[in-house]
């Protein structure tokens, strides 16, 4: 009986240890205070590493559910990297706050990169139209507009990936899958996307965005975009999906100099 006692006092000791630590991390998370790098989501950590490979996080704020601002150091200009997950997306960026960066005016779309492949079924041509439209749409109502390269104030660059194809023909076929994470990604991912019991490809997909002052050629703003999504789908969910990528990665710009 003795013995009983004891184990039901250890593992209800375990239980509680575990209840207040996930509050603790929620407190955490939810009130600015200053956290380690280990207390990061991967996301967060992921997305970071992604948006400035030669820096490392030297310490990190929570401003929000799901916000995080962090410092950086390797990099002399971008010391802070911003970070918000927005529904299945996260979202980077960061700026140079020193850099005079103008509050209205025009861009020129100069460049588009990516890492498709010969006979993907996402269209270069069609990726490059959409990236054009949905920059007009986001940057409109912040007055900027379109213009040619020698009369545009700012040029905005995107690079486009895709990575960690998953192949799927049936749903099913999950219960006799090894329990591995980039399976499970994937399913979740064509679960929470409504695309049924028969799909093709998931994928991991990332943009990234700058924009450059053109006399200057300082980049005023780099930003980042990650997701899993279903490659088949609609034309219309391709738009909605990039544009809303591409609204949030420019949320916050222009920046005001500090």
């Amino acid at each position: 009986m003795q013995h009983d006692l004891i184990e039901t006092l250890i593992k209800f000791g375990t239980i509680s240890g575990v209840i207040i630590f996930g509050m603790i991390l929620l407190a955490v998370l939810g009130s600015g205070t200053s956290m380690g790098r280990a207390m990061l989501p991967r996301s967060v950590t992921d997305a970071a590493s992604s948006l400035l490979p030669w820096s490392r996080i030297t310490d990190a704020i929570a401003t929000g559910d799901g916000d995080f601002r962090l410092k950086v150091a390797g990099n002399a200009q971008l010391q802070t990297v911003y970070v918000r997950s927005v529904r299945d997306m996260t979202i980077a960026w960061t700026f140079d706050p020193a850099a005079e960066s103008p509050q209205t005016g025009t861009y020129a779309f100069t460049r588009l990169r990516h890492n498709l492949k010969q006979g993907s079924k996402i269209v270069p041509e069609e990726f490059e139209a959409r990236v054009r439209q949905a920059l007009i749409e986001v940057l409109a109502p912040k007055q900027f507009y379109p213009a040619d390269l020698p009369a545009a104030d700012l040029c905005i660059s995107v690079f486009g990936a895709i990575e960690n194809e998953v192949a799927v023909q049936d749903l099913g076929a999950a219960f006799d899958r090894p329990n591995d994470r980039e399976w499970t990604s994937a399913i979740a991912t064509a679960l929470s996307q409504n695309v049924g019991e028969k799909i093709t490809t998931i994928a991991r997909g990332s943009l990234m965005l700058d924009v450059v002052d053109r006399r200057s050629s300082q980049v005023l703003w780099h930003a980042l975009a990650v997701a899993s999504f279903v490659v088949e789908l609609s034309d219309a969910e391709k738009y909605r999906r990039t544009q809303a990528a591409i609204a949030e990665m420019l949320r916050k710009f222009p920046p005001r100099r500090q």
